[in-house]
This record gives C-alpha cells, sequence and structure tokens, in this order.
C-alpha cells in the first residue's frame, strides 16, 4: 500500500468510525474544555491500559485521551497502525473518561494535502464496552475510570464507536497533533532514506534514534542496521509506544532511477521476519489455493525444486535478491521478484514469506 493509500484509510476508517448510530446526544460536553496536563514519572501517578479495538480491518494510528471527570485536565498516549493494546502513562490520581479518536498524518508538499482532524471522539470506553459490544448493549454511558498512585488499571478499552455522531464530547486542544512526513518521492539516493520515510508513513509513528529518544505516551519507530542484498535491503526496526512494541521491518529494491520502497511489516514478535537467521512460515495469499514453488535460484524461470504447503515453517539464510526484470508489472507485483533464499530448500518470493 502506497502512503497516499494509507492517508485514504485512515479517513475512511474515520467515516466508518463515526456512521450515524443510537444515542445521538453528547455525553460529556465539558469534556472539551479541559486542559492538557505533562505526564508526570514515579510512584505519585498511575497509569491505564487496554485492548484496542475499530470497525476495519485494521486498525488505523490512534491517540488515546483520558478525560478527569471534573473537566480540568487531559492526558492523551498514541497507538501505531493495528497496534492491539495501549499504555498510558503518568496520570494523577483521580477519575477519568477515556476517548479514542484517529491521529492524522499531514504530508507536506503534497498538493491539496490536509490535515484529517475529527470535531467529535468516535470511540469511548462505555457500559457497552463492558457489556461486550453485542447488539443487545444499548447503555453507552461513560465508565468514570478511577487512577491511584502506583498502580496501573488495564482493561479500559475505548472501542465503542458505534454512537451518533454528536454522542462524543469535542476533542480538546483541537484534536490531537498530525504528524507531519515529506511527501513521497519516486525514488531515493539512498535505502536510508527511503526506509525512514516508509517507516513513519505505514505506522504513523515519529521517527527516532533509539528507545531512549521516545518520549513517554508518544508512538516512535526506530531503525536498525541496513543489510544489504543484490539490488536489495531491509533495515529491522521496532515500532509502538510505551513498552508495546513491534518487531518490523522495512524492505527496499533499487533499479535505475534509486531506491524505493516494496514493503514494511510489523509482527508482535521478537524479530522480524523475513529477515537473514529469522524463521517463520509460507503462507499462501488471499485467495490463493494449492501451494509454494521453491527455485533453484532468485527468478521465476528457474527450475522449481519443490512445491511446499501454505503454513510449512522456514529458515531464512540469505537474501534479499531483487530481480530487475525489463518491464516490471505494476507496484504491487513486486513482490514476485524480490527474493529470499530458505535454508536447506532454495529461492522463495518475498510475499509467501509471513512471521506467523
Amino acid at each position: 500500500m502506497r502512503a497516499t493509500t494509507l492517508l485514504a484509510a485512515v479517513v475512511i476508517g474515520l467515516t466508518a468510525a463515526c456512521s450515524p448510530s443510537t444515542p445521538t446526544a453528547s455525553s460529556s460536553p465539558a469534556a472539551s474544555g479541559a486542559r492538557a496536563a505533562t505526564p508526570q514519572p514515579g510512584a505519585q501517578t498511575g497509569s491505564i491500559g487496554g485492548l484496542i479495538q475499530f470497525p476495519s480491518d485494521f486498525i488505523p494510528p490512534l491517540a488515546i485521551y483520558a478525560i478527569a471527570t471534573d473537566a480540568s485536565r487531559y492526558y492523551t498516549t498514541e497507538i501505531i497502525q493495528n497496534q492491539t493494546h495501549y499504555s498510558m502513562r503518568g496520570l494523577r490520581p483521580g477519575d477519568y473518561n477515556v476517548y479514542a479518536t484517529t491521529r492524522p498524518i499531514q504530508v507536506t508538499g503534497a498538493s491539496g494535502a490536509r490535515t484529517q482532524s475529527p470535531a467529535r471522539f468516535g470511540g469511548g470506553y462505555t457500559k457497552s464496552v463492558t457489556c461486550g459490544l453485542d447488539v443487545s448493549c444499548t447503555d453507552h454511558s461513560m465508565i468514570n475510570v478511577h487512577v491511584s498512585a502506583g498502580a496501573t488499571v488495564e482493561k479500559v478499552e475505548p472501542n465503542d464507536w458505534y454512537v451518533g455522531l454528536d454522542f462524543y464530547p469535542l476533542i480538546p486542544g483541537g484534536g490531537p497533533p498530525a504528524l507531519t512526513v515529506p511527501v513521497e518521492e519516486s525514488s531515493y539516493p539512498t535505502a536510508a532514506r527511503a526506509a525512514g520515510h516508509f517507516a513513519q508513513v505505514r505506522t504513523g509513528a515519529r521517527l527516532v534514534q533509539d528507545q531512549a529518544s521516545c518520549p513517554v505516551n508518544i508512538a516512535c519507530v526506530w531503525l536498525g542496521s541496513e543489510h544489504d542484498g543484490t539490488a536489495a535491503a531491509y533495515f529491522p526496526a521496532t515500532a509502538g509506544s510505551n513498552r508495546d512494541l513491534y518487531a518490523c521491518a522495512s524492505y527496499l529494491f533499487q533499479d535505475g532511477a534509486g531506491w524505493k520502497n516494496l514493503d514494511f511489516q510489523c509482527n508482535p514478535v521478537s524479530t522480524p521476519f523475513p529477515a537473514v537467521g529469522a524463521s517463520g512460515h509460507l503462507r499462501l495469499g488471499m485467495g490463493e489455493t494449492g501451494c509454494i514453488n521453491v527455485h533453484t535460484a532468485p527468478a521465476l524461470s528457474a527450475r522449481v525444486l519443490v512445491c511446499l504447503p501454505d503454513g510449512t515453517p522456514v529458515t531464512i539464510d540469505d537474501g534479499p535478491q531483487y530481480f530487475l526484470v525489463p518491464q516490471p508489472g505494476p507496484y504491487e507485483d513486486l513482490g514476485i521478484e524480490y527474493w529470499w533464499h530458505v535454508t536447506g530448500r532454495g529461492w522463495v518470493v518475498h510475499r509467501y514469506l509471513k512471521a506467523g
């Protein structure tokens, strides 16, 4: 998925999340007047956390807000795309209501680029969540979450996206700040520059040097060392917020114009896959049947050694190699020309190698 496609997907997800439903009355209009509070470290503050859901086939980058029930202050935390658990640290003891909203990505230099900042929250931690979000769960009133010093409250899950457009309060401060990224270039002079750009766009996270450079409650991504193959390279990466971290990797290929993005993946595993020395599985694509060819060389024209079934465990010992063809297919089909060597087997195309 290109950067522009991800931006469109976030807007679509926001529209789906805010589809008209019942009830329609705003539950806490005073919350919009709360002031931002800085998270404070130490034993005198508390934390909250919980699982995240979104009414789509993916979870966009989100901001989670904890707003004091007396509307005096609020705290925020962020998650990357498809992060399924959040945590928020440094809250002053007290009672809070918890909401969620999508985070905008602002592309600088893009023609007609706009920051998508919703006026109201889209999700909330309501009694419908604790009911199970079933169709029979019709009570959407907010739940007060009590935060105590030195304690973490889990299962605070702002996953009730099934309310009317005007049900939740206005977002204080005008909405979460946009993540600003440069416009995508047609190609990059170095693999590192390409990797840095797509790491931000694909995760919705701030690019930092390392974990120590990532502020509390902020979604960040940082790259590991460059691993070069043949006309191809990859960067191990880590992304997430607080201790909710994912093993990621940025995969690049090189043609006559420069370096371009092939893929960026994040998974809740200890090491990224595919990567040299890492283990994972062969997986057929959606709608595909049969088995996966293993070749003697990194080319579709090379002899097929074996056709392995879906789910076969494999370990990578060489790659990546990009096989430049005279007339490559569409952008999405480049994965069939990007190869890894499977230990004891042969060469397999990139798109069939999955962490799970």
